[in-house]
C-alpha cells in the first residue's frame, strides 16, 4: 500500500484490483477501486484507465 501512495502505478492497479474483488483482505469497495484505478491511469496504465470506464458505466 505504500508505493501505491507514494504514485506506483502498478502498485495502484493491483490495490484497485483487490478493492474491486475483494482479494488479500480488502473489502469490496467500489469507490476505493476506482480512486485507485484513477490514479493508475493517471501514471500512464491503460489497463486503468480501461477498468475506471468499466466501473462508471456499471
Amino acid at each position: 500500500m505504500t508505493a501505491a501512495k507514494e504514485g506506483h502505478g502498478a502498485s495502484q492497479f493491483f490495490l484497485a484490483f483487490y478493492y474491486e474483488n475483494g482479494q488479500f483482505g480488502f473489502q469490496k469497495n467500489k469507490e476505493e477501486a476506482l480512486k485507485w484505478y484513477e490514479a493508475a491511469a493517471k501514471n500512464g496504465s491503460y489497463q486503468a484507465a480501461n477498468k475506471v470506464r468499466e466501473l462508471k458505466n456499471r
